[in-house]
């Protein structure tokens, strides 16, 4: 099967499964290339593909095809970087841009950095900014005026305190909202109490469900003016468990512990 269509004896089932799981790259090239969208698809999930497969995958005329080319095939092919950064599709580039989300150790090169701190997406810019190791880049994104790309920015673990306060006195709701839901280092106590007496109903909604809040933050919330909130900082203060799942709780916990090992961005003179 090498002229890029499925053969006559073989189902696109068994093709699909052949490209997904065959070790052989001259196989899986081949199959990247199939008229079938199925096959194409799991030939763009299997790890043996060559890059220059990758890079054809990655420009799929198919949308499903380049997304799983891009998020399951391309953390592990670093020259292919540059073909996803300039990809047409919006998505591609997303998924590049929040490669390293979890792995908070971890950073796209410079240059490709840059590329995706501008990009015309403001989805694509705000990923960037939670994953960004450069701290012009992160400054650059916390003054966007986009609201999306500075509440992204809550997410970045390098974030220092002074940087976050801004984002704590951030005149958007939503951004403020992000800062609670997903800061990881930050915010600390002081900025959660801070919270807790916002202006937003909706920001004061994030810190009863914020694993590790204050408890002094809930005491005050069990007397918010809106009964919803109300209601659940009073569940929250007999029980956390009665507003989290215990593997919300576990894997919050965890999620901040890792962010704890890495160094912040310097703080301005």
């Amino acid at each position: 099967m090498t002229d890029g269509k499925s053969a006559d004896t073989m189902k696109i089932s068994e093709a699909a499964d052949l490209a997904r799981q065959s070790s052989e790259r001259q196989v899986v090239d081949d199959l990247s290339l199939d008229d079938s969208r199925t096959v194409r698809i799991a030939a763009a999930s299997n790890l043996s593909a060559s890059d220059a497969a990758g890079k054809v995958l990655l420009s799929d005329k198919d949308p499903t095809v380049r997304l799983v080319a891009a998020a399951e095939n391309l953390e592990l092919r670093p020259r292919l970087y540059s073909v996803a950064g300039q990809s047409l599709d919006e998505d591609v580039r997303a998924v590049l841009a929040s490669m390293f989300l979890e792995r908070y150790a971890l950073s796209l090169p410079p240059r490709i950095q840059y590329r995706l701190a501008k990009d015309a997406s403001a989805e694509v810019q705000g990923r960037m900014a939670a994953t960004t190791d450069d701290n012009d880049i992160f400054e650059n994104l916390l003054k966007d005026a986009a609201t999306k790309v500075r509440a992204y920015c809550a997410s970045n673990p390098r974030i220092n305190r002074e940087q976050m306060q801004r984002l704590v006195t951030d005149r958007t709701a939503e951004v403020r909202t992000a800062v609670v839901g997903n800061g990881l280092r930050f915010p600390d106590e002081a900025q959660l109490m801070t919270f807790a007496a916002d202006r937003s109903s909706a920001v004061r909604w994030a810190v009863i469900f914020r694993v590790d809040r204050p408890r002094e933050a809930l005491q005050l919330l069990a007397a918010d003016p809106d009964d919803f909130n109300r209601e659940h900082a009073e569940r929250a203060l007999q029980s956390e468990h009665l507003i989290n799942a215990p593997a919300v709780v576990s894997a919050e916990r965890e999620r901040r512990s890792r962010a704890g090992t890495i160094a912040t961005f310097p703080e301005s003179s």
